[in-house]
């Protein structure tokens, strides 16, 4: 309504909810942010400019371990019964290279009690981080439980063929370890830079005020 537009102002406006509008005023605090979070800066040349502003030696290693940048999407949930969040990250992680990070729900949870572990419903929604395109993480509605992913024509997998598995999962997280280590002293240079600049702008404007 336009007397809440007039008490409040246009921060609970639809259009500033839905990223249509800005106003200048917020310039003005992520600068005073940036001084105390310096990767302030950085999080939102991402978020503007995404890979095209990639520094060279970060796009280079992209390039050689194959890495590709994620995007936040939702997606439905498997229509299964009694389903935890555990089970579910453990099967979008391993089945779709996906990363679930939240669930939406259709109502307001006030009080929750505590638990290790909620039950998802199908009516619930998840979001996630991927690199594929949206319709792509559609087909996910046929998902069967761990223990029955296991089980193959009604005889469960042979303990041998687990372990085996278990080794090549553990090589795996090994190498991308390696692989993650790899990136972090690449990327530290460019980190430095990122912050040696963000001072000299911060340095910059409180010489002229």
């Amino acid at each position: 309504k336009d007397e809440n537009l007039e008490k409040y102002g246009y921060s609970i406006s639809k259009p500033f909810a839905a990223g249509e509008i800005y106003f200048s005023s917020l310039l003005d605090t992520l600068l005073c942010q940036a001084y105390y979070s310096p990767k302030i800066t950085e999080i939102l040349n991402q978020m503007i400019m995404g890979s095209a502003n990639t520094p060279e030696k970060l796009s280079k290693v992209y390039k050689q371990f194959n890495l590709s940048q994620c995007s936040l999407t939702s997606v439905d949930v498997p229509d299964i019964k009694n389903l935890s969040f555990s089970n579910l990250f453990e099967y979008f992680v391993k089945v779709h290279n996906t990363i679930p990070i939240g669930v939406y729900k259709s109502y307001v949870w006030l009080h929750p009690k505590e638990s290790n572990d909620y039950k998802i419903t199908p009516n619930d929604k998840l979001f996630v981080l991927t690199d594929k395109a949206p319709h792509e993480n559609m087909g996910i509605k046929n998902v069967q439980q761990p223990e029955q992913q296991h089980a193959q024509g009604g005889k469960f997998a042979p303990k041998n063929e687990e372990k085996k598995l278990e080794k090549e999962n553990l090589l795996t997280l090994q190498s991308l370890n390696k692989q993650l280590q790899d990136l972090f002293i690449s990327t530290k240079e460019v980190f430095q830079d990122v912050k040696n600049t963000n001072k000299f702008i911060i340095e910059d404007l409180a010489d002229k005020v």
